[in-house]
Formats: structure tokens, C-alpha cells, sequence
């Protein structure tokens, strides 16, 4: 029960509350009660707030009851509320569940697109698990903290990217001279000092960072 104004509103008065099953409306109260907690510390537990966020609106089937929830017993808006459940669920996607575990624990605000960019590395150790959150999360600053140093492959696609953009905006293909230029100053920043010879590849899945971007064959 909580106090808004001078109203006191509380779950049992909800709109439909009595169409729950007993298990639902426990799952509320607990959900509730979590989910108001962590608002409470909303810039150390978004995704914890999400998660129980998320338990709240699959077990409040009417939107009426939902939206009655949110205002009187959170104080957040339905949009708001989706845009936490929106988060916890697409950083679910993209990270295993032990590193979303010490994620919520430690109350790390990832940034997806740093994680698609340098994904998690295959460990069960903790401390590695909390330095690569470190690595991919934004700080209460809001700027986002990438590094990718220890990463090969994130440097990889970043370097082919960036030489993609290049590419295009010089209209490369009308260009050769562009391409061969460029590869000999690779080989010279390389140390490499002897002729070369390459043969065309096929650019790996994920490469193309830009959205809707067809991929060019091998010959």
C-alpha cells in the first residue's frame, strides 16, 4: 500500500485484481515491492528494475491494471516502465546468464552496442566477467566506456569498417589506385617489405556494422 496525495491506494484495490489466481497476485505484491526498491537506486539497478519490471506486466494481464501499477504504486509512467523492460530484455539477448547475473548485482548500465561491437569472452571465472562489464558499461556520466584493446576480432571489424566508410565515400571502385595505395601502406606500417599477394575473401557475418547492408561475394 502506498500513499499518493491524499489517497491511499492499494494492490487489492486494483482494477481486476480478484480475476488474479492467488500465484499471480503474489507475484505482483513481490514483483512490486522489488521493482520499487530498485527505482529507489535507479542509476545502480536499471536492469535489475527491468527484470522485475518485466514479472509485473506478464502477470498484470489488463492494461488497466498495469498502467494502475505503474502510476499509483511505482510512480513511473507505462512508457517509462517499457523502456526498462526494453533494456533488461535486449541486454538478456545479447549477454550469457552469468554475466547478466553479476551485471544486475553490481548494477551495470550496458551499453548494447559496445556488447555487439566486443562480446563477452567464454569464461566462469567472476573477476574476468566484472572487467569485461566494466569495459562495455555507461558510467552515471553517461558517456559510454568501449575498450576493445583485448579484443581482435571487435579490433578487426572496427578497422574493416572504418576502411568501408572510406570505401564509399570516395567511390573506391572508380578509384583503384585508392586500394593499392592503401594496401602497400599497410604492408609498410606492417614492417612488411617484400611484394605480396592476396586473393579476394568472403567478409565474415557481422562485419557490416550499418543495418540492411548487402555483403560482397568472394569471386
Amino acid at each position: 500500500m502506498v500513499r499518493k496525495g491524499t489517497e491511499v491506494v492499494s494492490l487489492d484495490d486494483l482494477f481486476g485484481w480478484e480475476q488474479l489466481q492467488q500465484d499471480e497476485q503474489a507475484t505482483i505484491r513481490k514483483e512490486t515491492e522489488a521493482a520499487r526498491s530498485s527505482l529507489k537506486q535507479e542509476s545502480a539497478s536499471r536492469l535489475e528494475a527491468g527484470e522485475h519490471l518485466a514479472n509485473i506486466r506478464k502477470a498484470a494481464k489488463l492494461d488497466k491494471m498495469w498502467l494502475q501499477i505503474c502510476r499509483t504504486q511505482l510512480g513511473i509512467s507505462v512508457a517509462s516502465a517499457y523502456r526498462y523492460i526494453n533494456k533488461f530484455q535486449k541486454t538478456a539477448k545479447k549477454l550469457p546468464r552469468p554475466f547478466m547475473a553479476v551485471a544486475k548485482e553490481r548494477g551495470y548500465n550496458i551499453s548494447l552496442s559496445a556488447v555487439e561491437l566486443n562480446p563477452p569472452p567464454q569464461t566462469d571465472d567472476k573477476r574476468e566477467m566484472v572487467k569485461y562489464l566494466e569495459t562495455v558499461s555507461v558510467p552515471s556520466g553517461g558517456k559510454r566506456v568501449v575498450s576493445i584493446e583485448s579484443n581482435p576480432v571487435a579490433l578487426e571489424k572496427r578497422a574493416f569498417h572504418e576502411f568501408d566508410l572510406a570505401w564509399q565515400r570516395i567511390h573506391g571502385r572508380a578509384n583503384p589506385g585508392f586500394l593499392n595505395r592503401h594496401i602497400g601502406m599497410l604492408l609498410t606500417l606492417a614492417g612488411i617489405g617484400h611484394k605480396q599477394s592476396f586473393e579476394p575473401q568472403a567478409i565474415p557475418e557481422g562485419f557490416f556494422i550499418r543495418p540492411g547492408r548487402p555483403k560482397h561475394k568472394a569471386a
